[in-house]
């Protein structure tokens, strides 16, 4: 089974669910850990690596830091109309404790859906997605009715999936850009037709019995 991060494919096949190695295996052929089937087309798609996850955190902090400070010198000399409505000590507290809040939530919020193992993963018995608290989901392919994708930016893409009950599920998290989505679209279209074709020719061996 190829991963892919952003459609580039890993050099050495691992599974898509445990990152079992499948090195040597046959193909198609099951996981030997956990059972899930792959052959030569199973691809994977992963959210960034964890150091840009962290990098883009670092980068966050760094610029609330210098919003702090900046905040900060004002609060020491808050303008007359801030001392008239509220303390400017108090300001400072709450304001600075907000901050520190958000960003801890939202750092381990992102930390914590990313040692999930978030993914997206092509496989013979249908799409495979696997996004933060949620239930991993094995959509078959025939489940699925259409693939929608649309440009954020000439690069960046929204992408997701209209189901036979009209749900929409949506798996940007794992193909955001716009080769990803392609390779993801044309991987789905692919397997539907090889069903269709596989479907027709049984009906035309029935036939000939």
């Amino acid at each position: 089974m190829n991963e892919g991060v952003s459609s580039r494919l890993a050099r050495a096949p691992r599974c898509a669910r445990c990152r079992y190695s499948l090195q040597g295996l046959p193909s198609p052929w099951q996981c030997p850990e956990c059972g899930l089937a792959f052959d030569d087309h199973s691809r994977t798609w992963r959210p960034r690596s964890l150091t840009v996850f962290i990098g883009l955190r670092i980068v966050v902090l760094v610029v609330l830091i210098i919003a702090w400070a900046f905040a900060r010198s004002v609060w020491l000399n808050p303008p007359v109309w801030v001392g008239r409505v509220v303390p400017g000590m108090f300001v400072r507290q709450i304001l600075t404790t907000l901050i520190l809040v958000l960003l801890f939530a939202w750092t381990v919020m992102g930390l914590m859906q990313y040692l999930k193992n978030p993914l997206v993963a092509l496989t013979p018995g249908g799409v495979l997605i696997r996004q933060g608290s949620r239930p991993e989901r094995l959509i078959p392919y025939d489940g699925i009715v259409e693939v929608v994708r649309r440009h954020v930016t000439p690069r960046r893409m929204f992408t997701s999936l209209v189901l036979n009950d009209s749900s929409i599920v949506d798996v940007t998290f794992a193909v955001p850009d716009k080769d990803s989505s392609t390779e993801f679209s044309e991987g789905i279209h692919a397997a539907q037709d090889d069903r269709r074709r596989s479907a027709a020719l049984g009906t035309e061996n029935q036939g000939v019995c």
